[in-house]
């Protein structure tokens, strides 16, 4: 009875170590993957494509949220809406095509250091639908 228990707690001081190393390790990791400047001495051509997704990104925000100008006094009837250009729609074609695969590989990242993420995520998104 007494070895079993001398075992027993052996056992999950081993256990107990295992788990601070891991621990240690996990937060070391996250600490560097917070640190945009290694990212960027990595992978700097994925870190460019990061950048230019988001400048995409604030651009299309930024252009959504014009105000309407003020009409000329003395012009008769309303104006015709202005049409998108073909430069304008490709671009936010762009975007949109950066982004999603920007949050594909943030998800995969994510995942591989919280196992489960992407399930719970799919599964917020069919409950939120």
């Amino acid at each position: 009875m007494v070895t079993n228990r001398i075992m027993l707690r052996d056992g999950l001081g081993i256990e107990e170590r295992a788990l601070s190393r891991r621990l240690s390790e996990l937060t070391r990791q996250a600490k560097e993957l917070a640190d945009w400047r290694e990212q960027t001495r990595k992978h700097p051509v994925s870190m460019l494509g990061v950048a230019f997704g988001l400048g995409c990104l604030a651009a299309t925000l930024a252009g959504t949220q014009r105000r309407e100008r003020p009409r000329d006094v003395g012009t008769a009837g309303d104006r015709p809406p202005r049409a998108t250009s073909g430069a304008t729609e490709l671009l936010q074609d762009f975007s949109r095509a950066a982004l999603g695969s920007i949050a594909t590989r943030l998800t995969s990242f994510i995942d591989d250091l919280m196992p489960g993420f992407k399930q719970d995520l799919d599964q917020q998104r069919r409950d939120r639908n």
